[in-house]
């Protein structure tokens, strides 16, 4: 018998199958992934935004607001300003693509001694609600990440 080099078409249709039921498999768990990552990113920038917030109320004398905006039926957003919602904005921001602003009724602030004014909590998710963030934000101040996998149960 003859020995030849190579692959048998059958035994290439079934390399490809399985690298195409592989790829398929991969390519789901990778879009959750980025999907988590969006959410965490969100959350940081609220908290890094809200910590600038204070910052700025110290530094500038004034209080700081946060007014949040779940978007009606959209991902939502958020802006900062000086004294009142009309005021001077010192940022805005729209969550990312498949996050969601929940949660948020008034608006966050800081005085000039960067104790919270008003405080409350954010909440963010993921727009499968696989995955949430909440930022906390306490009378003195203290800003707190926490995130659960339910909506309900939190840690840090």
């Amino acid at each position: 018998m003859k020995k030849t080099d190579g692959f048998t078409l059958m035994e290439l249709m079934v390399t490809v199958a399985i690298v195409a039921i592989v790829s398929t498999l991969s390519v789901a768990g990778y879009s959750h992934l980025i999907e988590k990552t969006r959410l965490t990113s969100a959350a940081n920038d609220i908290k890094g935004d809200l910590e600038l917030a204070k910052l700025t109320a110290i530094r500038r004398h004034a209080t700081i607001l946060a007014y949040f905006d779940d978007g009606a039926g959209k991902n939502g957003h958020y802006t900062l300003s000086v004294n009142t919602k009309g005021g001077e904005k010192i940022l805005t921001r729209a969550m990312p693509e498949r996050v969601t602003l929940t949660g948020v009724t008034t608006p966050i602030g800081f005085n000039s001694l960067g104790i919270a004014s008003s405080t409350g909590q954010v909440e963010v998710k993921t727009n499968d609600a696989s995955a949430y963030k909440r930022i906390t934000v306490s009378a003195a101040g203290n800003i707190k990440l926490e995130r659960s996998t339910n909506g309900t149960t939190w840690e840090d």
